[in-house]
């Protein structure tokens, strides 16, 4: 892991435009600002990348450069870029070399790069495993945690959802009902069994379990209920009240 005074490694990647960006080149001509994030077009990135753009003239005042870096792809970095008017480059690391570079990692058991590992330690997460996108049930709860969601950012939560679905069908599962939290693909349940979230119906339907992570990144509370997802939400406001007591 690159920590505090270790000099900056210089790399090769291309942005946006498909233009090649050496970093060497930019070392030394100005304080670079170089923030690694999950996924293009994702709430939280979506948020950081606006907030950069809000304030990239203040940053420009101060000297600096801004780069964004994930793994997507040119063609999706211009989409990002294009649908939220951002002013800096944002470089294409596909196949995650200068992540590995930086040794920049990853957390909720490799589900998730880089950004996120400020979550763990940082805020208390809300994990909520679900059985599908855009059944009535999951929609009702990924709705109820939707609408509650300013309540658990000012209680220092930060809520993730959990299934099995493709990055495909989470996006337009988000996007169909304006979920404002990030939602995590476990294609193949790896994570779920990890978790020994149990099934349903002699094993037909995958549990619909809730977990509590604490700042100290110890699982504090746990709510188990197939049949009652908005119980989930209030649950968890439970759990979190009372670790805030």
């Amino acid at each position: 892991m690159i920590k505090v005074d270790d000099y900056c490694p210089g790399f090769k990647l291309l942005n946006q435009d498909s233009m090649s960006i050496d970093m060497s080149e930019q070392l030394g001509n100005s304080i670079i600002i170089l923030f690694f994030y999950p996924k293009d077009d994702t709430p939280g990135c979506t948020k950081e990348a606006c907030r950069f753009r809000d304030t990239h003239q203040d940053f420009q005042d101060l000297g600096c450069t801004v780069f964004g870096i994930s793994s997507d792809s040119t063609k999706s970095h211009k989409k990002f870029a294009n649908n939220h008017q951002l002013p800096f480059d944002l470089l294409s690391d596909e196949g995650g070399k200068i992540r590995k570079l930086f040794a920049v990692p990853t957390n909720l058991f490799g589900l998730i790069p880089g950004r996120v590992t400020e979550k763990l330690g940082n805020s208390i997460i809300i994990l909520f495993f679900y059985p599908k996108d855009d059944t009535p049930g999951c929609t009702k709860e990924a709705c109820r945690f939707r609408d509650t969601h300013q309540d658990f950012q000012d209680l220092g939560c930060t809520v993730f959802g959990i299934s099995s679905d493709s990055t495909k069908s989470h996006k337009k599962f988000a996007a169909n009902h304006q979920l404002p939290f990030d939602l995590l693909s476990d294609e193949g349940g790896k994570i779920r069994k990890l978790f020994a979230v149990p099934t349903n119906l002699f094993g037909l339907i995958p549990g619909r379990v809730t977990y509590i992570i604490g700042k100290d990144k110890k699982i504090h509370g746990i709510y188990n209920s197939q049949t009652d997802p908005i119980g989930h939400v209030s649950k968890a406001l439970e759990f979190v009240k009372q670790l805030a007591v």
